[in-house]
């Protein structure tokens, strides 16, 4: 019967350099019996490749790190400075958007002194009626105009249609008020009597169209 012996790992010969020393060593283990094999001369040899091999690791890993060096520099000096992406990144940050909200709400709720965004909106929209505009400043009519004559970026059929969908525009099925969506699209209920935007904006575009039909 033929007995395979097992080699210690450091005699292994390698997949990438196998040397001839181990190589012979590893056939003659192979070819001799077990009660035949010397392993004293297994002992020497560790003891013998143990600087070999602290001199090779230390051979290897400089001469790793001068080749990385190589290439980092050569990268560096290949390098177009001048470089960008053609594209913007697919998701724009956010964050600066959501503090200049908190920042401009404290100015209006804060310092300005209105109850709320909504009363400042209503107040910036005010209608502003022939021959009185001299009670307005120029400033005001002006970004009032642009914006209602749709010359803004944000437009107003936008913003409705923003407080429209929103998901606070209407209520919960779990909530108590889940019966006010019977109220969406009424033909006769005064839409300002509606608390929820979707429903009252619908009732009031309702009641738009059954009067102009």
């Amino acid at each position: 019967m033929t007995s395979n012996t097992l080699l210690p790992s450091f005699l292994l010969p390698s997949p990438i350099t196998p040397t001839s020393q181990t190589s012979n060593y590893s056939a003659d283990m192979v070819s001799a019996s077990p009660a035949t094999v010397d392993f004293s001369e297994s002992e020497t040899c560790c003891t013998a490749l143990e600087p070999s091999l602290s001199h090779a690791v230390a051979s290897s890993g400089s001469t790793q790190s001068a080749n990385f060096t190589h290439v980092s520099q050569s990268w560096i000096t290949c390098a177009d400075p001048d470089f960008s992406h053609s594209q913007s990144p697919i998701h724009t940050p956010k964050k600066g958007n959501l503090e200049h909200i908190d920042r401009a709400m404290d100015v209006i709720l804060d310092k300005l002194g209105y109850n709320s965004v909504a009363e400042f909106l209503s107040s910036y929209i005010q209608q502003i009626p022939q021959g009185s505009s001299e009670s307005f400043s120029n400033q005001h009519c002006n970004s009032v105009r642009a914006f209602l004559q749709g010359r803004t970026k944000a437009k107003p059929v936008k913003i409705v249609e923003q407080m429209y969908c929103h998901q606070y525009s209407y209520p919960s099925y779990r909530s108590s008020q889940f019966h006010k969506c019977n109220l969406a699209f009424s033909p006769d209920t005064v839409p300002a009597s509606i608390h929820y935007a979707q429903c009252s904006i619908s009732s009031w575009a309702t009641q738009l169209v059954g009067n102009n039909a």
